[in-house]
Formats: C-alpha cells, structure tokens, sequence
C-alpha cells in the first residue's frame, strides 16, 4: 500500500516537472531571426575582447583539481554609477 502510494507521488512530481520546464514563447523575451534567445556578436561589434584561456600544466589540470574548467563568469550591474549597465568579466588563469 505504501509504494503505491509513493509510486503514485514520484509519478504526478515527474509529470509535473516534465510541463513546467517545457518552453513556449514569453512576450518578455524576443527571439531572433533564427528563433533563438541569443545571437553571436563579433568583438568588432561590442567591444568585448575578453577570453578565459585556461592553461592546464602539470599542477593545474582537471585530473589533479577537478574543478578546473568550472569559474569564470560575468556580472553586469551599474558599478559606476553612469546610468549604464557595466560587464565585469572574471577569470581563472588571467586578469578580470
């Protein structure tokens, strides 16, 4: 009688969290030409010339650190209060 009723659970959970991350379009969210999200820039067009090269040796490697490709990342907030949204690249093996 339990296991049914827990099989019964875990099924209706797995049903409903199969629905909820289904995608339709959201009026908030344009897509580009190409029906997607997002597109490719070329730095030539933003500005943006920052690259996380990551270097492995003999210390730093995902064999001996296994969270050597993980980090890096960008934060985009107004950080000097001109009104413009800022980016601020970080990275693991060069300057941010």
């Amino acid at each position: 009688m339990r296991y049914s009723i827990i099989l019964k659970t875990s099924c209706f959970f797995g049903v409903y969290f199969f629905f909820s991350c289904t995608t339709s379009h959201d009026s908030k969210h344009e897509l580009t030409a190409s029906g997607t999200l997002f597109e490719f820039m070329p730095s030539e067009k933003t500005g943006i010339s920052f690259q996380n090269r990551l270097i492995p040796d003999y210390d730093m490697n995902a064999m001996e650190y296994n969270y050597f490709y993980n980090g890096g990342g960008v934060a985009a907030a107004d950080f000097n209060n001109d009104g413009l949204t800022d980016l601020f690249f970080t990275g693991n093996q060069v300057s941010s």
